[in-house]
């Protein structure tokens, strides 16, 4: 301990503080080599046999082996159980070269094995799908609770987010992986559960193709047609409807993509002939625009209304008809955003 009686005690270190920033400084160590573990699913740890069992607890339960790293780390002199900063991007690039990743696969004793820590998803072929739920998982990382320091943790996940933003720019140099990029761009509005990929992942790989409007088409005009080539959306509470206003909700909320949209061919109709029915039945805002509580044809009953109301109770006919303006104030309410807000 310093002695308080010498007022230059305080200007140099004793051992026990120098012990207490070391310790400090290997936990953070680790705490960051646990994050990216946890996000990309794999591990420099070198070993003769992947396939083998380990006896110490981690999370996730399923990594795979980067046995280069870890002969680069072991060279150098660092330790080889984690990952850090300075050699994640080599670890995920090594990770996208192996042909056959389950020869790598390493079975932790302890840990997540469900959803996006599966085995399934350990070992995934396709490197877009790959990479795409890395970012996932760091979004999911980044909303957990860490007894890391914020502003280190907060580093670390966008240190993550910027790997994977990159090399996707890798992947998608391949033609190969544009379908399968719009699969999952529909896949996540589609159905937005737990594992679906999070928007901003799409936003930022447009702003990293912005420069490039042909890449931009291909890319991300296709999931428009998926709106208007769907079945025809009758009823406000048709999923098909939900589905049309998500995908123009996620187009309306970036600029980048926001272009896209109206200088797409499903912005205004192709052909020679334009009207009314057109716009309707060949764009995505006429698409959205098309339900109604008004019959379609004449002398029959609306959507809305399938029995004839002559022939029920008033109370029930005034309860359709609050039901029906509640989807249709809703409905316009979420274009309104689109539009407007966004």
């Amino acid at each position: 301990m310093a002695d308080p009686s010498n007022p230059f005690a305080a200007i140099f270190s004793t051992p026990e503080a120098v012990e207490r920033q070391v310790s400090s400084a290997e936990q953070q160590r680790r705490d960051v080599g646990r994050v990216l573990r946890r996000v990309f699913l794999i591990s420099p740890t070198v070993s003769d046999s992947p396939g083998r069992v380990e006896s110490r607890a981690s999370r996730p339960r399923y990594v795979l082996a980067l046995p280069g790293v870890g002969r680069d780390l072991q060279r150098s002199g660092t330790s080889t159980s984690d990952l850090d900063l300075d050699s994640l991007a080599k670890g995920v690039a090594e990770r996208l070269q192996m042909d056959d990743p389950l020869a790598s696969l390493v079975r932790c004793q302890h840990g997540r094995s469900s959803g996006l820590y599966s085995e399934a998803r350990a070992v995934e072929t396709c490197n877009l799908t790959y990479l795409a739920h890395s970012y996932t998982r760091a979004c999911q990382e980044e909303a957990s609770d860490s007894k890391m320091d914020v502003v280190v943790h907060s580093h670390v996940l966008e240190e993550c987010k910027r790997v994977v933003v990159e090399m996707c720019g890798g992947v998608l140099m391949q033609m190969a992986h544009y379908e399968r990029f719009v699969a999952i761009f529909i896949q996540s509005i589609r159905q937005p559960d737990d594992e679906a990929v999070p928007v901003e992942f799409f936003y930022r790989i447009a702003e990293v193709y912005q420069s490039d409007p042909q890449k931009l088409k291909r890319l991300f005009e296709p999931p428009l047609g998926t709106v208007t080539s769907a079945v025809p959306p009758l009823s406000y509470s048709s999923q098909t409807l939900h589905y049309s206003v998500a995908v123009l909700g996620v187009y309306g909320g970036n600029p980048v993509l926001g272009k896209v949209m109206v200088n797409s061919m499903y912005w205004t109709p192709q052909g020679p002939n334009c009207n009314g029915k057109s716009f309707e039945m060949e764009t995505v805002l006429g698409w959205v625009l098309r339900p109604s509580s008004v019959p379609n044809f004449p002398h029959k009953p609306s959507e809305h209304f399938p029995l004839d109301t002559t022939l029920l109770r008033r109370d029930v006919v005034e309860d359709i008809r609050f039901s029906v303006q509640a989807d249709q104030d809703a409905h316009i309410d979420q274009i309104h955003k689109v539009f407007f807000v966004s």
